[in-house]
């Protein structure tokens, strides 16, 4: 009688483990090709966001314009590499909406804005000869303010 239901047992387990599905790891290839379709959704994101930042800095919105390059630079580093053109568009984007931010903080004569505006820069374009210019000027300035 014990040995009916072990074998009863076991043979209701053996039917549920074959029915059931098995969750098993992705394979590599499914991994890769999986990577690959989020990269080029990216891609595809970082285009869209650029002509967003883009006419945002033509229609003068300074501020909505740094937010949508600030989305851009995201995707630029998720991304890595094979992006060439438009990691230098979000740079040179990024870094002239910031200057212009910037500029207009220190004309206000909010020296600390100006000098976050230019340090952002600076994060992202550390060789930025106008913002390293714009940040030596204002570093003065808020010396001077200081003392």
């Amino acid at each position: 009688m014990r040995m009916k239901a072990l074998t009863t047992t076991l043979s209701f387990m053996l039917v549920l483990a074959a029915n059931s599905p098995l969750y098993a790891q992705p394979s590599p290839a499914q991994t890769a090709g999986e990577e690959a379709v989020r990269r080029q959704a990216n891609i595809i994101n970082l285009r869209n966001v650029l002509l967003e930042a883009q006419r945002a800095e033509a229609q003068g919105d300074l501020v909505n314009a740094a937010r949508l390059y600030e989305e851009a630079w995201d995707l630029v580093e998720s991304i890595g590499v094979g992006i060439e053109k438009e990691r230098a568009e979000t740079v040179a984007g990024f870094t002239a909406v910031r200057l212009e931010l910037a500029k207009s903080a220190k004309k206000r004569g909010d020296l600390i804005e100006a000098d976050k505006q230019v340090t952002r820069i600076l994060r992202i374009d550390p060789k930025s000869i106008l913002a390293l210019s714009f940040k030596q000027e204002n570093d003065k300035a808020l010396d001077a303010q200081k003392g």
